[in-house]
């Protein structure tokens, strides 16, 4: 404890009362509950977009992985997806190699995030990186 209250002054040494306390009030009005019940129909919608697509378009190269928590969606691939994820990027998809979530040996795979993605952007993203993946680029 005495570590930790040490790191704590050095970092932040005081609370930020006005944020604290409207944050405070948010959550007792039940705004935050609100929020909460709404964004939670958001992200399934989404979850179930991308789950949805994945399936469809990518069934030839992407094993779509169980996932439960998280605001992301995995699927396993048999090859080494590093330069499709470097492409994609370029192309303004944004995705992760699954191989850098893991500990050991590195699964080959992708980890699409949703959080911050608005549904409507899913499709065209997923289209523009079938057509990599249609390039060679996996």
């Amino acid at each position: 404890m005495p570590a930790l209250v040490k790191a704590r002054y050095l970092t932040d040494w005081h609370a930020p009362n006005v944020e604290q306390a409207a944050l405070a009030a948010f959550m007792a009005e039940g705004g935050f509950a609100r929020h909460v019940r709404r964004m939670r129909k958001v992200y399934r919608d989404r979850h179930e977009l991308l789950s949805r697509l994945l399936v469809r378009d990518f069934a030839d190269i992407l094993t779509p992985l169980p996932s439960t928590a998280g605001l992301h969606l995995s699927a396993a691939s048999a090859f080494d997806t590093g330069s499709w994820v470097r492409r994609a990027r370029h192309h303004g998809v944004r995705l992760y190699s699954l191989g850098d979530f893991g500990a050991g040996e590195r699964r080959h795979g992708l980890v699409f995030g949703y959080g911050a993605v608005a549904a409507e952007r899913i499709e065209p993203g997923l289209a523009r990186l079938r057509t990599l993946a249609d390039r060679g680029a996996g």
